[in-house]
C-alpha cells in the first residue's frame, strides 16, 4: 500500500471530512423525514381544528337557539303578567268608585278622625251644601288614598310575578 503513504499525512483530514459528510448527509435525511411527519402532524391539527369549529359552530346554534326560545317563554311570561296588573288596576279604580260612593250613600262611614266636625250652628244656619262637599271631598280623598295602597300592591306583586318568571327561566 505504497501508493497511500502519499496521502498518510493527510489521512486525518479526509477521515473527518468523511465523517462530516456522513453527519450533514444524516442531518438532511432526518430534515426530509421530519418535514414529512410535521406536515402530518400540521394535517392532523388541521382536521382537529376544523372539527372543533364546526362543533362550536353547532354549539353556538344551539346556544342562540335555546336563548330565543327562553326570550320567548319570558316574553309570554311578562305579557301575562302585565294584563294581570291591568286587571287589578281595573279592579282598584272599581273598588275605589264603589267605596266613594258608598261613603256618599251613608252605607259605610270613616272613622271619626276623619270624619271633620260640623258644629250644630253650621246645621242651624244652612250650610248643611257646604258639608255636604266637605263629606264628599272627604270621601273621594280616603277613596283615593285607599286606591293608592291598592295601586302600590298591585304594581308590588306585578315586579314579583315578572321577577320570579324570570329567575324560573
Amino acid at each position: 500500500m505504497k501508493w497511500l503513504d502519499p496521502l498518510r499525512p493527510y489521512w486525518l483530514l479526509i477521515r473527518t471530512g468523511l465523517w462530516l459528510a456522513l453527519v450533514i448527509g444524516a442531518a438532511l435525511y432526518g430534515r426530509g423525514c421530519g418535514r414529512a411527519e410535521r406536515a402530518a402532524e400540521v394535517e392532523t391539527l388541521k382536521a382537529d381544528h376544523a372539527i372543533a369549529i364546526a362543533a362550536s359552530a353547532v354549539a353556538l346554534a344551539k346556544l342562540a337557539t335555546d336563548y330565543r326560545e327562553r326570550e320567548r317563554a319570558l316574553g309570554a311570561d311578562f305579557i301575562a303578567a302585565t294584563e294581570t296588573h291591568h286587571e287589578e288596576l281595573s279592579r282598584v279604580q272599581a273598588e275605589r268608585d264603589s267605596l266613594v260612593a258608598r261613603l256618599v250613600a251613608g252605607t259605610d262611614r270613616l272613622q271619626d278622625r276623619w270624619a271633620g266636625c260640623l258644629s250644630a250652628a253650621a246645621q242651624a244656619s244652612g250650610r248643611a251644601g257646604a258639608f255636604d262637599a266637605a263629606a264628599r271631598d272627604r270621601a273621594e280623598s280616603a277613596g283615593r288614598v285607599v286606591a293608592a295602597a291598592a295601586q302600590c300592591d298591585a304594581h308590588v306583586r306585578a315586579l314579583q310575578s315578572l321577577l320570579i318568571a324570570e329567575r324560573a327561566r
